[in-house]
């Protein structure tokens, strides 16, 4: 919003935002991930080059985070920090005794159904309250995430780009 002589105006700047149809958890499967299977390390490098540093958006709350790393040894079927627990228990009137999930969490918050045993994304997201900055660590369930932007073969594909614009 801006103001001159004649009144006020405001520039408004559009913006399309292409997020893929796959999940980050489908991805994940076709670059050979089995959450039953053990998994070494070419597949973690395969992984990590198709996600780490990718943005993605998830589907329970339409936020952008850019995921920096895989939890491997993280599953929605652990349970979630202290802090959440407690969150958690008052949320759903429980008497604290009653031990949460991130499936729990998400099926609970969002209404979202989770494979327990898929392992979490981590976004670390920084943020400055009062002139403090305050770094928080983001587990996202891959299922419910979706990149931002086209796949590669989307990229390569001057048909593809064509019909976007």
């Amino acid at each position: 919003v801006g103001h001159s002589s004649e009144g006020y105006f405001l520039e408004v700047s559009l913006k399309n935002i292409y997020f893929q149809k796959l999940s980050v958890y489908d991805q994940m499967k076709e670059n050979g991930f089995d959450p039953f299977k053990g998994f070494d390390e070419r597949l973690e490098d395969r992984i990590k080059e198709a996600i780490y540093g990718k943005f993605v958006v998830t589907m329970y709350n339409g936020r952008k985070y850019r995921i920096d790393s895989v939890k491997w040894g993280v599953t929605a079927s652990d349970k979630v920090p202290a802090e959440l627990q407690q969150k958690m228990s008052k949320r759903q009137k429980s008497d604290g005794e009653k031990s949460y999930t991130y499936k729990d969490y998400f099926e609970l918050n969002y209404g979202c159904k989770v494979d327990g045993n898929e392992p979490l994304l981590c976004s670390i997201r920084t943020s400055k309250r009062a002139g403090e900055a305050r770094t928080q660590e983001c587990l996202l369930p891959p299922s419910l995430c979706h990149r931002l932007g086209l796949s590669e073969d989307q990229d390569r594909n001057g048909q593809t780009k064509q019909a976007m614009v």
